[in-house]
């Protein structure tokens, strides 16, 4: 059985987005943990991923059929990835595609499965989609200099629409993004300087890793940024505790307005609410436009 490549030796496309700060994923202590070693790289692809991950092949062979082109897969996770012009520097591209027994590639592809298309996807071959998605493709083509642009094909599973969306290439994002990540590498793998405090989950087990907890009992006197610091908590854990009691009424009272039916929707439009079967008891959930109820 083939070794899984170690993640941790590199910033991949995957981080890219964390690590200037525009995904809604994580941000730069998710990566920093992982490639300093203090977590494990997830591995493989579990729920919504798992599907789209399985539905990338067939989605590459429409994309081909439509573009005159051959799409042949990238390196899977058991396969080193791409290596860009600084060893620290990797990416995975989905697919890549020739003309029929071409020997040179014309461009690359990434596909993106999701539910259903929101306001940050633009129409079919416009220039509008997630900034993320943006940045993970950038990365791609800085470190794989081998085609002049990229095709991003999104699909949505509710609606079975699939919208292709064509990326070029741009030299001063790729410098740029160079620039700011050998920075962020030097800084943050290279000399272990922890990012700065977010108020994340992954800042806060960050935090718990870096500093566990004392075997004895010892209290420092506080110094005047710190007696702030513990007023501004204190006040606002306190605004915390009134809005938590003012959420909770609020969601009985939707409880008792929805009774035994099992959302509310307004009248034309999603479902907003439902009050839904937990086990032996029911529980409240707002619903977004990326659930398919």
């Amino acid at each position: 059985m083939s070794k899984i490549y170690d993640r941790r030796t590199t910033l991949g496309s995957s981080d890219i987005a964390k690590v200037i700060g525009i995904s809604k994923w994580g941000d730069e202590w998710d990566v920093w943990l992982e490639k300093t070693g203090r977590s494990t790289p997830k591995e493989g692809f579990s729920g919504d991923q798992a599907g789209g991950n399985m539905m990338e092949t067939a989605i590459a062979m429409e994309v081909g059929k439509r573009m005159n082109l051959s799409f042949v897969p990238g390196p899977d996770l058991s396969e080193a990835p791409s290596i860009g012009s600084e060893p620290w520097m990797s990416a995975r591209v989905d697919f890549r595609g020739r003309v029929w027994k071409g020997r040179s590639w014309k461009c690359g592809l990434e596909v993106k499965t999701l539910r259903k298309f929101d306001e940050t996807w633009g129409p079919n071959g416009s220039d509008l989609f997630p900034p993320d998605k943006a940045a993970q493709i950038a990365w791609q083509q800085t470190v794989d200099n081998s085609y002049p642009f990229t095709i991003l094909a999104a699909y949505a599973w509710s609606s079975y629409e699939l919208r292709l969306y064509k990326v070029k290439r741009s030299k001063s994002t790729e410098k740029a993004l160079v620039d700011h990540c050998r920075s962020w590498w030097e800084d943050h793998v290279i000399n272990d300087v922890p990012p700065e405090v977010t108020g994340s989950s992954a800042c806060s087990n960050g935090l718990s890793t870096l500093f566990p907890a004392p075997e004895r009992k010892v209290y420092r006197t506080a110094t005047d940024v710190e007696l702030r610091l513990v007023d501004a908590y204190r006040s606002l854990s306190d605004k915390v505790t009134v809005i938590q009691a003012e959420r909770s009424e609020i969601g009985n009272l939707l409880k008792q307005c929805i009774g035994s039916d099992y959302g509310l929707k307004p009248q034309e439009g999603s479902p907003l609410v439902i009050y839904y079967k937990h086990g032996s008891s029911r529980r409240l959930r707002l619903l977004s436009q990326d659930d398919s109820e």
